[in-house]
């Protein structure tokens, strides 16, 4: 995962901050796990 697509996806969180993982995961084509790993900020 690159740090683009990490940023993307925090930024895609949070304008929609009800929004489960798993539909964050099926929008960006990666795992719940990735997801759950970038917002909780591991992995960088």
């Amino acid at each position: 995962m690159t740090p683009e697509l990490r940023a993307q996806i925090r930024k895609f969180a949070a304008s929609f901050p009800d929004l489960v993982q798993s539909k964050i995961a099926e929008h960006f084509n990666v795992s719940q796990g990735r997801v759950s790993e970038t917002l909780a900020g591991y992995r960088e």
